[in-house]
């Protein structure tokens, strides 16, 4: 099947491995498991496949580990997605429901909610950290990075601006 042109024979063989690997698995899986059943030994290239996968939206990563083949991924096997039948019929209640306007009282409390909520963030964006810590670190980086002028001129910027807001 052809999902936005593509076939699984138009795949790289890595993609392809990956995809078929990780359909055979129940359609979730680790990288490193879906190399294992791929036959893959390269993890970095397992990598490199899902990601180019996930651009094509064939499988979505659910965290931090575990990838999982979206109804799209499926569909290059043929497989259906699974969805919800829609009925055709308008149901009963088809009105708009309206919005009560809120009253001022309430308007009142919701906005001294916010207010408060407001405080507290700013309270909490308050680094805990001396702005003199702050310059030294990025000029400390700037040295590290000395070889490289754009991350280096960046990070001088940045003590600049931390030695400027003492």
């Amino acid at each position: 099947m052809s999902i936005n042109g593509l076939t699984l024979d138009k795949l790289s063989d890595t993609q392809r491995g990956t995809m078929i690997a990780l359909r055979s698995m129940g359609g979730t899986g680790m990288r490193r498991n879906i190399a294992n059943v791929a036959g893959i030994t390269n993890i970095r290239s397992v990598t490199v496949a899902l990601t180019r996968l996930e651009a094509y939206g064939f499988v979505d990563q659910r965290n931090d580990r575990l990838w999982k083949c979206t109804s799209e991924g499926l569909g290059l096997f043929g497989e259906a997605p699974v969805s919800e039948p829609q009925s055709l019929e308008t149901p009963e209640n088809a009105e708009p429901e309206t919005l009560s306007e809120p009253s001022e009282p309430e308007a009142l409390n919701a906005q001294a909610a916010m207010q408060s909520e407001i405080q507290r963030w700013r309270q909490r964006m308050k680094p805990n950290f001396s702005t003199h810590d702050a310059a030294w670190l990025c000029r400390s980086l700037a040295l590290e990075f000395n070889d490289m002028p754009s991350v280096s001129d960046l990070l001088i910027q940045m003590a600049d601006y931390w030695r400027a807001a003492q």
